[in-house]
Formats: C-alpha cells, structure tokens, sequence
C-alpha cells in the first residue's frame, strides 16, 4: 500500500548562498548514510538550496540505493555541488543583467546545472518543490511536476517552463539580481484549481525573485507532512560584518535583512514547538548552532570559534576555496548528525568519519574571519597562491 504523502519525509532547504548549499549538502550525506535519503517524500527548496535540489532531481535515476543508501552518492550528487561552488556567478550575472537582461543566471543554471529541463519532466517521486516570491501579490509561489501553486490565484499549468528560469527566480534578490519575469499562458488553470480573491484576473507576467521574501526555509510548501527534516543554511546578521564599502548601501539593505531574519525565526519558533509538542516529528538543525550546546555530544571533537568561523562565510553565489567547501561540508553533517540523533532517531549510532576527515574541528580557526588582510591571506594560501606581508 503506498504510503499518503502527508506521512511520509519531506526535507526543506533554506537559502543562503553556495554557504548554504555545501551546509545542505553536508546533511544529505549524513542523511544517506542513515539511510533516509531515499524515504524522503517531498524535497522544497529555496534559493540556493534549490540548486542543491536541482542537482537531486537531475540525477536521482541513477542513485543506486543498496540497504536504503545510495551507494554513488559522493559521484553523483556531491561533486556536481562542489564544482558548481567553485564557480563566481553572481557579480558577472547582475553586471550582465543591467545589459542584457535577468536571463544570464539562468543561462548559467542551464548549463552547469540542469540542461533544459522542465518541470514537466521532474521526477514523479519524491516531490521537488521550488519555491519563489510572486512580487505582485507578495506570496509564495511554488512549482512542481504539477505546476505553480499560487496561492489565492490557484494552481497554474506550468508543465513546459524551463526549471533554470525557476532557479533563477528563486535566487534572484533585488537589487542586486533582476526578478525574472515569467510568461503566464492563457487559461493557465488546471483541473486542481482553486478560486480565490485573484482567480478571476491572472496576469500574463508574473515578477518572481527570491522565495527567501517570503519563506527562507522552504517550509510553507510541506507544512502539512507528518515528518519534517529542516536544514537552515542562513546566517545572523550582524552589524560588524559590514565591510567597510558597504556603510552606505546597508542602510537601505538593513531593514530588509531584519525582516528576512524576522521571518525565519518564527517559522523556526513554530516548527521547533510543533516537534517539541511531538504534533510533528523529525529534526531541525543551523548553521548558526552550537554543537556545545545541544543535548547530545558531538560524534568528533569541536573546538571554540568555529560556529563565528562557520557564520562569518560570505552569502554569495561565488567561488569557495577548497578548504572552504569541504569544512562546510563537515559542518552540515555534524549538525544534521546531531540533530536528528537527540530528537527524531535517538538510536541511531554516532557517524565513524567525516566526509572529509583531513578538515576537521580539533583546533580552533585561526584568528576570525573578517574583512582585512588576514582573511584574504588564508583564502589565497588555500587557493596556493602567495600571500601579502
């Protein structure tokens, strides 16, 4: 008998730049090697954790899964990410985009990520969702194999749309990357339509940027699963990391990120209630978590400063050093470890290894990662190049 969607995994990714990418990537690999990857449901994504969904329902047909793990799953899924993580897209993008249109980070998605691919031709199982904020009517808008919830407006046919242009959109954080702009159909509703306040005069255009507007977390579309596995790869902001070129333009940034930030902890608050109330089970682990301070030990030894070093990680689509991305791969897997081992599958056995064991948390980061010579020293000695006195 299949089992209703409602209680089955459903998995949700934040955004946050390629940080949050290899942050995500980190819990899937802790996910596969428990054995769950291949029990998740439904997988909702937001900006950059859509990428590393993107990569998920690429390749899902060929994961080989031998006693419920995907035995190809470092091949597979995680060197597409650490390639793509290598790459700068995001300041080429916004400065192409002022001549030539939103279309150039899409164009980047279509060809490092997932060709030509279109929503119609995702996966049956599991469910990929890809979330975006719908700015003229200021809600969410996710899409699927079965087309654009749309909220009030209803469900919208959306079987041929490119699933890079609905990457870009869901990265796409004004000012500094153009909303995408997509072309509605006529009679864009399906047999599962709703009707609503907006049913009656859907516009042909709909201007969509980053869902992160609206849920950062990408927990809106599986809010009613049973078994919530959530993986927040966002940072807090703070006013010190400012670098100094940026004074300026952060005083009309600022009360963006604070509504951002706002946002995210109550979807945080509720869910942690929800799976404390056990009205939800599963398991919720940040970036921005303490391993000292959760209920369980962590599996490998962790020394201070290493959630400040994990949190001061640029939010950009741009090219981590090697040590970078592999130290946030740990990172992910560690806190995924922890989390789902307190409060969703307390039997579990502690991890035997990191994915990648020569980067681990034994010894305090070197000095704090700040704008200045220092930082830039350690990402060019990581890079192998000489570095200034």
């Amino acid at each position: 008998m299949a089992i209703a969607q409602e209680e089955q995994i459903g998995l949700a990714l934040s955004g946050g730049g390629f940080r949050a990418s290899l942050f995500h990537l980190g819990g899937l690999w802790r996910l596969n090697e428990m054995g769950k990857l291949g029990e998740v449901g439904a997988i909702s994504a937001v900006s950059a954790g859509a990428l590393v969904a993107a990569v998920l329902a690429t390749r899902w047909k060929n994961l080989a899964f031998h006693k419920s793990r995907a035995v190809n799953f470092r091949d597979e899924i995680a060197e597409p990410i650490l390639r793509l993580c290598s790459r700068n897209l995001d300041v080429g993008s916004a400065f192409a985009g002022l001549v030539v249109g939103p279309d150039v980070l899409e164009k980047h998605y279509e060809d490092l990520l997932v060709g030509t691919l279109t929503l119609g031709q995702l996966p049956s199982h599991p469910h990929f969702i890809f979330n975006a904020c719908h700015l003229e009517t200021e809600s969410n808008w996710s899409f699927s194999r079965a087309g654009v919830d749309a909220g009030e407006i209803g469900i919208i046919d959306a079987a041929g749309v490119p699933l890079a242009r609905v990457l870009a959109a869901s990265s796409a954080l004004p000012p500094a990357l153009a909303p995408v702009r997509l072309q509605i159909q006529p009679k864009p509703f399906g047999a599962g339509s709703r009707t609503g306040p907006g049913s009656g005069s859907l516009p042909r255009t709909a201007t969509l940027a980053d869902a992160g507007l609206c849920d950062g977390l990408g927990l809106h579309a599986i809010r009613h699963m049973k078994h919530l596995l959530v993986s927040d790869g966002t940072k807090s902001f703070k006013r010190e990391d400012i670098p100094p070129w940026e004074v300026w333009t952060s005083r009309i940034t600022n009360p963006m990120h604070t509504a951002l930030e706002q946002n995210r902890q109550l979807r945080v608050d509720q869910l942690v209630s929800d799976l404390e109330r056990r009205d939800k089970q599963g398991a919720f682990w940040a970036l921005r978590t303490d391993p000292g301070e959760t209920a369980r030990q962590a599996p490998f030894p962790i020394s201070p400063g290493w959630v400040d070093y994990m949190c001061s990680m640029r939010t950009r689509l741009a090219a981590f050093a090697d040590e970078e991305k592999k130290r946030l791969v740990n990172w992910g897997y560690i806190q995924c470890d922890l989390s789902v081992r307190t409060t969703y599958l307390e039997e579990l056995p502690e991890p035997e290894a990191l994915p990648f064991p020569e980067y681990d948390f034994s010894r305090e980061p070197e000095g704090k990662r700040r704008y200045g010579k220092a930082r830039d020293n350690r990402r060019l000695k990581a890079r192998g190049r000489p570095v200034s006195g």
